[in-house]
């Protein structure tokens, strides 16, 4: 055996060996501060190294002999590079670290690799994919949520609201209402406004507006008689410290304001928010609103003396040191930071955590909040991001409070958090995992309450990607595509025995899925056509039947071209953002914005239409055109009243179809 050999054996056997008070690292690192050192950055500890140096003390010092450690162990078989498997099994990533001291380290760190980077003649690249990442995590605050039909509220209890990945934990959007009053947000050049209409039947007045300068409203809620905004600070682009004349550039403020809107004509501000970061997302549940943004250090600013410099704010405030975690191995600066608020506006932020490592997809079920991220490739210098591993970070709350439970590192991209689901406790996931071939390949995984691994169904739908997926109870429905359209139904019942139970292959693809009772499955994505020799990529409408077995069947679908029929495109805004499609299962209805890029307009044409699904035929009986933005554009039903709400340019009034009508939608004046 070699020098090598025997010092990677002893640094393998150190791991064995349990160390003794007088060696821990606090000791080791005590013992070692007197001498003199080259390099005075601070460096993150790695448990790996320590427990090296305390066996080579250990050695020096017992008088433990390498010799005794060789006769009483004898080093395994080495396994050659070339057999290691591709893309080996992700390990359990340890137990979180908290701290600011912590956090220093690993920003410190990951500022070493940012300068090493400069050197680098993969820059260019690095940079591009840094760019894909940031396009992928912007795309995470209109992550799919969808609407259910509210069971309570200031009004009338016989509307439609925006619906929820999750019975009991509530979604904000851009239009609310509470059956009496439609709210609307609009962003203008100065900031954003919300307006207050009321609603009776056909009649629609204006009722008052609430302005908000310098800032961009994210997204609201209305909770009884209280209205949350959150929006984005314009003049909180940069941090300045009274005692040093330095400009410290953040990634922004998320601001959360709440109005007391007992009377909507005159709002009553009732107190404002901040909290460091990008708004990302947020819910609702058990009367508090918990807020997730992300931050991002300015690590050239650094300074450790100055929590500030380095540690995101909740208002003027460091967030504590205790609630200062690092999620992943990863290098990185960016923070994951969510809090909690009373809905009530007596008080301020209940809790508040932030992780270092970000979260790109929220997973948020009554009881557990879950964040992902990707995680990096080894020897990327934190700047490429792995097709193939994702970080999982489990947290519970529960009135207003945060507890840490799990993480764990696992194989595949989970992209959306309409991709996670919580059944009898376990998390269950589909993930699409890209080879080093550059191939792909998709399958489902169930972990338990701590993140183990239970089960796993792989290899499905090989060489495509995941579009959409929907879970109803025990089963998960998902949808990938290449040229075919492969659905796929998953029983989820014993979480270590995952069985496919079907399996359907047709054109085109959904990009959504929404359960329409009846054992049915509606689904709204796209389909290549080529009528009349022209090549076009229609939005498609598809009905599929799940009651046999859920065995899936498409036994409805409808291509979607314009009046002139001679479009080049056709899109809807349900595969970008699932709040903006309203869905009554009941009346078998379902509207959203389209988008039609023709031959013979210069412009685009954008409309809301709404479709009915009877007779085992889908009819087309709302399309308003001219509609200024389609993805902003919102269906509410309230009694027999359907509302199309464009915040930018007003309300239009429409009567209902009773139940299993076709008939046309009709506008009232």
């Amino acid at each position: 055996m070699n020098e090598h050999e025997l010092e990677q054996y002893i640094k393998k056997q150190a791991e064995n060996i349990p160390t003794p008070p007088e060696l821990s690292p606090e000791a080791v690192e005590k013992r070692l501060s007197g001498m003199p050192q080259k390099n005075k950055k601070p460096l993150r500890p790695r448990s790996g190294l320590v427990a090296a140096a305390a066996c080579m003390l250990l050695l020096l010092v017992g008088g433990i002999t390498a010799k005794q450690l060789l006769i009483t162990s004898p080093p395994k078989k080495t396994v050659k590079p070339e057999t290691i498997a591709e893309n080996p099994a992700p390990e359990e990533i340890p137990q979180d670290i908290s701290g600011y001291e912590n956090a220093y380290e690993v920003l410190q760190e990951y500022r070493e690799i940012q300068e090493q980077e400069t050197d680098m003649v993969f820059e260019e690249n690095a940079s591009a994919a840094d760019a894909d990442r940031t396009r992928d995590t912007e795309k995470e605050a209109f992550s799919p949520d969808k609407q259910y039909k509210a069971s309570s509220g200031s009004g009338s209890s016989d509307y439609s609201d925006t619906d929820v990945q999750v019975e009991g934990v509530m979604e904000g959007d851009i239009v609310k209402t509470d059956g009496r009053y439609i709210y609307t947000l609009q962003k203008e050049s100065v900031g954003s406004s919300v307006t207050i209409y009321s609603v009776n039947g056909k009649e629609v007045a204006k009722v008052s507006d609430i302005d908000m300068e310098n800032c961009n409203v994210n997204e609201m809620y209305v909770e009884k008689n209280r209205l949350i905004v959150i929006s984005s600070l314009w003049e909180e682009n940069n941090r300045r410290y009274e005692d040093k004349d330095i400009y410290y550039p953040s990634s922004g403020t998320t601001q959360i304001s709440i109005y007391d809107i007992e009377n909507p004509a005159y709002p009553e501000k009732l107190l404002s928010q901040k909290q460091s970061g990008n708004f990302k997302t947020s819910r609702i549940s058990g009367g508090y609103l918990y807020t997730f943004s992300q931050y991002s250090v300015n690590t050239a600013k650094l300074e450790e003396d100055t929590p500030e410099t380095y540690i995101p704010l909740i208002n003027d405030t460091c967030i504590k040191s205790e609630n200062v975690r690092c999620i992943s191995n990863d290098a990185s600066c960016r923070y994951m930071v969510m809090t909690s608020l009373p809905l009530d506006g007596t008080s301020g932020f209940s809790d508040s955590i932030c992780a270092l490592g970000g979260a790109d997809v929220y997973y948020v079920s009554n009881e557990n909040i879950y964040c992902t991220n990707r995680a990096n490739s080894s020897g990327s210098f934190g700047r490429i991001f792995d097709e193939s591993f994702t970080n999982i970070s489990k947290y519970s709350y529960d009135n207003g409070s945060f507890r840490f439970v799990a993480k764990r590192k696992v194989r595949g991209i989970i992209k959306d958090s309409y991709y996670m689901h919580e059944y009898k406790g376990n998390l269950c996931y589909v993930y699409t995992r890209t080879h080093s071939n550059g191939k792909t390949s998709n399958g489902i995984v169930t972990l338990n309450a701590h993140l183990k691994k239970l089960g796993e169904l792989d290899k499905l739908g090989k060489n495509e990607r995941i579009y959409s997926s929907y879970y109803m109870d025990n089963i998960a429905y998902f949808v990938t595509y290449r040229e075919t359209d492969p659905v796929f139904a998953v029983d989820l019942s014993d979480a270590s025995n995952l069985k496919l139970l079907s399996e359907l292959k047709i054109p085109g693809f959904s990009s959504y899925l929404h359960s329409f009772g009846d054992g049915l499955l509606l689904g709204i994505g796209q389909e290549e056509s080529n009528e009349d020799n022209d090549w076009e990529m229609c939005a498609k409408l598809s009905i599929f039947s799940i009651q046999d077995n859920h065995d899936i069947q498409e036994i409805c679908k409808k291509l979607l071209r314009s009046d002139s029929k001679r479009e080049l495109f056709s899109s809807t805004i349900a595969a970008d953002n699932h709040k903006a499609v309203f869905v009554d299962e009941e009346r078998k209805l379902f509207g959203f914005g389209i988008q039609y890029d023709t031959y013979t307009q210069s412009k685009l044409d954008s409309r809301y239409e709404v479709y009915s699904y009877a007779g085992n035929k889908l009819q087309k009986i709302l399309s308003q055109k001219n509609v200024f933005s389609y993805s902003d554009v919102r269906g509410i039903r309230i009694g027999e009243y359907f509302y199309v709400v464009e915040p930018e340019q007003g309300i239009t009034v429409y009567s209902m179809p009773e139940a299993g009508q076709t008939k046309p939608m009709q506008k009232v004046n």
